[in-house]
């Protein structure tokens, strides 16, 4: 009797503790965040750019984080998060993984033989790969692999994407070591199949499938709608398409915009600095000096072509066949240029010229760099 009163006395005492703990010991849980991690569907595919749903239910729970980041959720998910936080619900695209390559086995042989691990990784760590186009699929399938809900297979040595189990979350993307998988919206039906960066007959010996860089597809395009981009926005596209949701597109555009405008105040302040040291020497000098001469008066013509599209809105059977001349025109002004080049005369110069160059590189990149940051991009 005297042994269980003991053991009795003991568990009490030890009950009593335990209360007194958790009381002064507990942490206070954010029911909210179970409950947001209800509507998730629990992927833990990382496109919403945390490392699970647990962790982006918390974000979401604390505000740090949009209730719309979840991809494969859509805006169905996002209707319910953001119905439950009592908060406006922003509109969410839905995208679908693409894969741009189509050289197939068929179409794009082997540059060499490779025996290592059956992983993309290690083959693209190999002098990118084993294919006759190092920019193409390798096939061994890093993102079917990653790939949670089965979209995408290997088909003839290139990956494959079955767009009715395809749930936008970015993962075969971050898993491509080419970085041929894009993310797109899913009301886009066009997408260049071909990521080679290599001149036209450099791609047409290694792959009867790649883009030779014709553009007679833009020409073709009755809407316009086919345009070839720059280095700026074809790397921030590619950018968006490994995380979806980062919209560095949009950065990209107006860094670009602000790099070209730039050219504006710099000739302007150049044109008036020559206009101050003409005055400044007097004689011949002055009097030689022109300020049309020393202004180009493309800045001019620029800015007009600028305001009459931006005001009018021009459509595109006027401004297509504008648009080819002007290629035309580029093209004449590139080779006036290079007839005008003395390679001697330049190097008889000296630094001087480029060192000019090298300057109004600085100062364009200095007001690009500063338009950002007004604008709150950087």
């Amino acid at each position: 009797m005297t042994g269980i009163i003991i053991v009795g006395a003991i568990g009490l005492i030890c009950a009593i503790l335990l209360v007194v703990a958790s009381h002064f010991l507990s942490v206070p849980i954010d029911t909210r965040v179970e409950d947001i991690r209800g509507f998730l569907p629990g992927a833990n595919c990382g496109a919403c750019g945390y490392a699970g749903c647990d962790d982006y239910a918390k974000a979401v729970a604390n505000g740090s984080a949009k209730p719309n980041l979840c991809i494969p959720g859509g805006a169905s998910v996002s209707a319910q998060i953001s119905e439950y936080l009592g908060v406006a619900a922003e509109n969410t695209e839905p995208v679908k993984a693409t894969v741009r390559c189509s050289g197939t086995c068929e179409k794009c042989g082997e540059a060499e033989d490779y025996h290592g691990p059956a992983t993309c990784a290690a083959c693209a760590a190999l002098h990118r790969g084993k294919k006759a186009c190092v920019y193409g699929c390798l096939g061994y399938g890093d993102c079917v692999k990653v790939c949670k809900f089965g979209a995408l297979s290997i088909v003839d040595g290139v990956a494959h994407v079955d767009e009715s189990l395809c749930t936008g979350c970015g993962a075969c993307a971050k898993a491509c070591p080419h970085l041929l998988i894009g993310m797109v919206p899913v009301k886009n039906h066009v997408t260049v199949r071909c990521s080679s960066h290599d001149k036209g007959a450099v791609v047409r010996k290694v792959c009867s499938a790649g883009c030779i860089g014709c553009m007679m597809c833009t020409k073709v395009c009755p809407t316009g709608a086919i345009t070839v981009t720059s280095s700026v926005t074809a790397a921030a596209s590619a950018w968006d398409s490994m995380h979806p949701g980062a919209n560095v597109l949009e950065s990209a555009t107006v860094v670009k915009l602000t790099r070209t405008l730039a050219i504006i105040p710099i000739t302007l302040a150049l044109a008036c600095w020559q206009m101050h040291l003409a005055r400044k020497a007097g004689g011949d000098a002055k009097s030689t000096f022109s300020l049309k001469r020393a202004f180009p008066m493309f800045v001019l013509f620029f800015v007009l072509a600028s305001v009459i599209t931006t005001v009018l809105q021009l459509p595109t059977s006027i401004t297509a066949p504008i648009k080819e001349l002007s290629k035309f025109f580029i093209v004449m002004a590139m080779a006036a240029i290079g007839f005008n080049t003395d390679i001697v005369e330049l190097v008889k110069k000296g630094g001087k010229p480029i060192a000019l160059g090298f300057c109004c590189w600085i100062g364009i990149a200095c007001m690009s760099l500063g338009m950002q940051h007004v604008l709150g991009i950087w």
